[in-house]
């Protein structure tokens, strides 16, 4: 299994849609901005437990258009994921199991 073993954005296998998506972007310096990014994988009725997702996603200026530079899952405070870090280790991992 390889780095992305799930959705990055929702941090899951399969879901059924976004509920309560809440998104705060700010321009940090020129170039470059931040999206604050909280959601539900479950409608507020189930109430399903560990349904919350809360991310930050960084993003780039680009020829004049916003592209994603990383997206980082801080649902676990304890252990933030981020995906540009996880891509760029398995990258090297399989580097290193070519040679």
């Amino acid at each position: 299994m390889g780095a992305i073993d799930a959705d990055p954005v929702c941090a899951c296998q399969d879901w059924d849609g976004i509920w309560n998506l809440d998104i705060v972007a700010k321009v940090e310096a020129p170039g470059h901005a931040e999206a604050a990014v909280s959601f539900s994988l479950s409608p507020p009725q189930s109430h399903q437990k560990d349904a919350s997702r809360r991310l930050s996603i960084k993003l780039v200026s680009e020829h004049g258009e916003w592209r994603i530079d990383d997206v980082i899952d801080l649902t676990d405070t304890k252990a933030p994921h981020a995906l540009r870090k996880a891509l760029i280790e398995d990258t090297e991992l399989n580097r290193r199991a070519k040679r």
